[in-house]
């Protein structure tokens, strides 16, 4: 009986793992980092549904008046929100911080 519990939970975790995508957000910035020549700051924030990786998709340009934009990577089935670039590491921070906001305002 107990095994036949335990195989109905990870059958609904797996289950719904499988309509659920990650999130990322990334700001590349223009200097600092180890070679002084800047870098990307992420941000991995888990996991949306497929509803909502759409709405993200579609709207992200809307709410944001065009200054952050968002992508799926095919094969990882990743969701990537990307902000314009930045001079500083802490300036990146802070635009992923406010891109993840944004996004969870309005999903």
């Amino acid at each position: 009986m107990l095994n036949l519990k335990v195989f109905a939970v990870a059958v609904l975790l797996l289950s719904s793992q499988a309509f659920a995508g990650r999130i990322v957000y990334k700001t590349k910035y223009s200097s600092g980092g180890v070679d002084r020549k800047g870098g990307d700051e992420t941000k991995n924030a888990g996991r949306i549904t497929d509803e909502q990786r759409d709405t993200i998709l579609k709207d992200i340009g809307t709410w944001s008046e065009n200054k952050i934009s968002a992508s799926v990577h095919e094969l990882t089935d990743i969701l990537t929100v990307r902000s314009a670039e930045v001079e500083t590491k802490l300036e990146a921070t802070t635009a992923n911080q406010n891109a993840e906001h944004l996004v969870k305002q309005h999903i």
